[in-house]
């Protein structure tokens, strides 16, 4: 399991989508399409061009705010600076405002009904869509976590506490890699 700089290293790779060393607006399609082939969404699917939208709204985000000179473009030195910056061992009420929204972009792909609370049996089928092969126990006890998290419910709260951590920790975080698979590097 990776560390957190490992993690956003790979992630980085995994955002530029056309493979040149920098994340600019074309990566945000690229890697959207991407993105939405890892959750287990097909062109013409209910959920492939929201899952699309959600990702390229992310990526143009992270793009604005960690664009130190504004060239349009985020290298990886710009990349590595903003997220150790923004990210590094901070606890969720510590993230920027744009993290906050776009970690809740991520939670309605896991809210299948919309409610506004994640079931276990949500969580198993987005592992299921997406082709994880994580056994029910392991995704059993990484839900039961991110009800701890979420005082009782695996709500937006939770979630955010999740992505936090997957983003801050120096430790591997396999309860977030268990419920979001897609980004188990």
């Amino acid at each position: 399991m990776a560390t957190y700089k490992e993690r956003w290293d790979k992630y980085f790779a995994f955002l530029d989508g056309n493979k040149n060393g920098t994340l600019e607006a074309e990566d945000a399609k690229i890697a959207g399409e991407a993105a939405a082939k890892g959750l287990g969404y097909k062109p013409g699917d209910a959920g492939y061009d929201a899952a699309i939208k959600n990702f390229t709204d992310y990526l143009n985000a992270l793009i604005g705010a960690f664009d130190t000179n504004k060239d349009g473009k985020v290298t990886k030195e710009e990349y590595s600076t903003n997220v150790e910056k923004l990210f590094a061992n901070k606890n969720y009420e510590q993230v920027p405002d744009w993290s906050v929204k776009e970690t809740n972009r991520f939670f309605t792909l896991l809210d299948g009904n919309g409610n506004g609370s994640v079931s276990f049996d949500e969580v198993v089928a987005i592992n299921k869509r997406v082709g994880s092969h994580n056994s029910e126990a392991d995704l059993k006890k990484a839900y039961d976590y991110a009800v701890g998290l979420g005082g009782g419910a695996f709500n937006q709260v939770a979630n955010r506490k999740l992505f936090t951590e997957w983003t801050s920790a120096a430790k591997p975080v396999p309860e977030f890699e268990a419920i979001y698979p897609m980004f188990k590097f």
